[in-house]
């Protein structure tokens, strides 16, 4: 490995992998691995991202109009915002959760599929052929662009 990264590999091992070792007993990480592995949510089917919350929040943000509201206007939007959604569920709405779209939940099997085949390819020692299709479906964009060696007979 590069010396370079020696700093934020010891970083990330620290805080978010095993710890600190401290008089032969080792101190958990500040957020372990159980907070933000995705693995389990992969496997259960459940979401890996908390875009609900973020959309949640840029409403909010956009229901108090003003950047930096007073808490009493924010108590008073949070209050709409609040018989809104008791509303919602009263009537049965089904706005409360929005539908998720099919490209989503493709992408979403194809996820489980891969991280259910982990030991396979563990045990094939194929460990950067599972990183590269997990990390093109995480990324969930246009297929990754495979760049052609050039060829020095093709001029």
């Amino acid at each position: 490995m590069d010396e370079r990264l020696d700093d934020i590999v010891t970083h990330l091992d620290v805080h978010y992998v095993r710890g600190v070792l401290r008089r032969r007993r080792r101190v958990a990480p500040r957020f372990a691995p159980a907070i933000w592995n995705t693995n389990q949510a992969a496997l259960d089917g459940d979401y890996r991202t908390n875009n609900a919350v973020k959309a949640w929040h840029n409403h909010l943000q956009h229901m108090m109009v003003i950047r930096h509201a007073s808490m009493w206007r924010f108590r008073e939007n949070l209050k709409k915002e609040e018989n809104e959604i008791h509303t919602q569920a009263r009537g049965g709405h089904t706005k409360i959760k929005e539908p998720v779209n099919k490209k989503y939940q493709t992408n979403q099997r194809q996820v489980e599929q891969i991280v259910r085949n982990y030991q396979l390819y563990k045990d094939g020692g194929d460990i950067p052929t599972y990183l590269r299709a997990i990390g093109y479906h995480l990324k969930a964009g246009a297929p990754p662009t495979v760049q052609e060696p050039d060829d020095p007979d093709s001029d």
